[in-house]
Parts: structure tokens; sequence; C-alpha cells
């Protein structure tokens, strides 16, 4: 997986969330495209896929003619979707640039 990709949204969980007692990958896929549905400002909103970092991130991977931006301001709340009762930082997989 490449290190940047403006389909991929990071969902960076708080230190000491146990990432490895969770659903099945496509549960969770549903249950995010269900919240989407359920929020959702435009008709196309969903996502395609995720997966899971060695770190203990979950990668939510957007539709192709979507990018994160587009689904970023519609899945507030969504790491108790993905963990029941956890908490998290989301936040768009963007390239970073050092000075």
């Amino acid at each position: 997986m490449p290190s940047h990709d403006t389909t991929h949204l990071v969902v960076c969980f708080l230190p000491g969330t146990n990432t490895t007692t969770r659903e099945d990958n496509l549960t969770i896929v549903n249950n995010i495209n269900y919240c989407l549905k359920e929020n959702r400002a435009l008709d196309k909103l969903a996502i395609t896929a995720i997966k899971w970092n060695y770190q203990g991130n979950c990668i939510i991977i957007t539709c192709l003619d979507l990018t994160a931006a587009d689904i970023l301001p519609h899945i507030e709340g969504i790491t108790n979707t993905i963990i029941p009762g956890a908490t998290g930082i989301i936040r768009e997989n963007k390239k970073i640039v050092q000075n």
C-alpha cells in the first residue's frame, strides 16, 4: 500500500485501544456505509474496503470517484462504529512534506 493515497482515510485510535478485538472487515465496511447512508449529504458517499496497518490504524478506502476529503466531513464519530467504545483521530492520508 502506498504511503499516501487521496482515496484513503486513516483512523488512529488512542493509545491503549485494543484493535485486535473487532468485527470482520466486511461487517465494519457495511456498518460504516450504513452510517454514511443515514448521515449523507451526497447520494454517492460510500467506502469500498478497510485495511489495518501494523500500527493498529484502520485505513478506510473510498470509492474511486471519491476522495477522502469528500467523506471526511460525514464520518464524525465513526471510530465507535469500527471498534465499539473506541475513540480516535480520523485524517486524510496525505503525503507528509518535510521542510
